[in-house]
């Protein structure tokens, strides 16, 4: 039922019930009869409709033939009801010649009016089922992407028992390693001191030690082999089941995250932008074959007979974690087709006999921290970076923008008065535009 158009005194609109009265607005009860009293064109108009000739016959003939309906007997009843819906037909058309008369393009406009307000029910109405309809398929695929993401799930974890007898052998190995290495340097201690008939034992202990050096090492490289496969197939699977995962979430309504871009520096210079808000810069353009070339470098050169790498390089980390996480990446982490172990031993030998050990400690620290849930990739380009300016195998192979950054944290050390002219070279060197220069040498000056 339509509401009442008035509005009352305290300039809200009425909104009760209403009917129409004069054939133009329709208004309750109450304010029906206070137009009566004030308005004497709504007058003329409902007096004009109460009063046409055609509209009294119309409305004759149509009480005639509700009447006759209401007494029709069952025969009867079908013409007697065709009757009076032709006599509301012709009472109508009576009522809206009037109207028509009264207020010329009335009828037009409301027929206009009724036309939009069915397009738009209609319209609502096929949004709703195209929604229940898009949201039936969402639920389906949900459904099925659950399924198959338990599936991967499943096929994932079954993989793990492998990995963890797997990463236990190669503990085991790492240690005979270590007791070989113990052993060795033992042996040498006693060959150096060693005379007469004492040298002839001494010499075969150190070469039964180094015997088992080498075999423990081969053990380890052995036992790393099986840990890289079970690692590998876990991995494979693994992201199976998170590109899965990360598919279902979509399909289930969630925002993918959008790839990130990694950009190219401009030749002989940083993006410093792309740089700023690149968290793994280690994959930005030409990082991953430079790593690559700086690692086979660093693995040609020897090692110390009593370097305990792992124990050695635990005891720099204070924080737990990073302790845990550098233990299991000693142990199951492969990248650029070379172990993790590997590369540490190698980056351990270069910091532990180079005159400024205590700075590539810490430097140590800080990479293993920033490198904290990054791929093997991340982890093992963020260790190589440890001597990132500091070894010629390393530093002359970085990007520019790590090696900039490098050498700009050494002016850190260096007294305040010759931190900025010394800042100033590096950015003629690295062509850092004039804009962004402040940005490099304000914590810079601040230190």
């Amino acid at each position: 039922m339509p509401n009442c158009q008035a509005i009352t005194a305290a300039n809200t609109p009425c909104g009760n019930n209403a009917k129409l009265y004069d054939g133009q607005q329709q208004f309750c009860g109450t304010h029906h009869k206070v137009k009566l009293r004030t308005d004497p064109a709504y007058v003329a108009r409902i007096t004009e409709f109460k009063t046409d000739p055609a509209v009294v016959a119309a409305r004759a003939a149509f009480r005639v033939a509700f009447e006759h309906q209401q007494v029709a007997v069952a025969p009867e009843r079908r013409r007697a009801t065709a009757a009076v819906t032709a006599a509301r037909a012709a009472l109508l058309a009576a009522e809206n010649a009037v109207r028509e008369r009264q207020q010329p393009g009335a009828l037009e406009a409301e027929r206009a009016a009724a036309a939009a307000r069915r397009a738009v029910v209609a319209a609502r109405r096929a949004h709703a089922q195209a929604l229940n309809a898009a949201w039936a398929a969402q639920a389906a695929a949900a459904q099925l992407a659950n399924e198959q993401i338990a599936n991967l799930r499943a096929a994932a974890v079954a993989l793990l028992p492998a990995g963890q007898v797997a990463h236990a052998a190669l503990t085991a190995a790492t240690r005979a390693l270590d007791v070989a290495r113990d052993r060795a340097h033992v042996a040498t201690a006693a060959l150096a001191i060693a005379t007469g008939a004492e040298i002839e034992t001494a010499t075969a202990e150190l070469a039964a030690a180094n015997a088992a050096v080498h075999a423990a090492f081969v053990a380890r490289e052995v036992a790393f082999e099986h840990g890289r496969h079970a690692l590998n197939a876990f991995n494979a699977a693994n992201d199976r089941y998170m590109i899965a995962r990360a598919g279902g979430a979509h399909a289930g309504g969630a925002h993918a995250p959008a790839p990130q871009v990694f950009q190219r520096d401009p030749d002989g210079g940083i993006d410093l932008r792309a740089f700023a808000t690149d968290r793994q810069s280690v994959h930005r353009s030409g990082v991953v074959s430079a790593v690559e070339a700086a690692i086979h470098r660093l693995i040609e050169r020897p090692l110390d007979d009593d370097q305990r790498t792992l124990d050695e390089a635990v005891a720099v980390l204070s924080a737990p974690e990073l302790r845990v996480e550098l233990q299991r990446d000693f142990n199951m982490a492969h990248a650029f087709g070379v172990p993790y172990a590997k590369v540490l031993d190698h980056v351990w030998g270069t910091l532990r006999a180079h005159t400024h050990k205590t700075e590539l400690e810490r430097r140590f620290v800080e990479e293993m921290r920033d490198g904290r849930g990054m791929c093997h990739v991340g982890k093992m380009t963020r260790l190589v970076n440890v001597l990132a300016g500091f070894d010629d195998a390393v530093g002359d192979l970085m990007p520019p923008a790590e090696l900039f950054r490098n050498r700009l944290a050494l002016l850190a050390d260096r007294p305040l008065a010759e931190r900025e002219p010394a800042a100033r070279d590096l950015f003629r060197e690295f062509a850092i535009p004039d804009v962004e220069q402040a940005a490099w040498l304000e914590p810079l000056l601040e230190a």
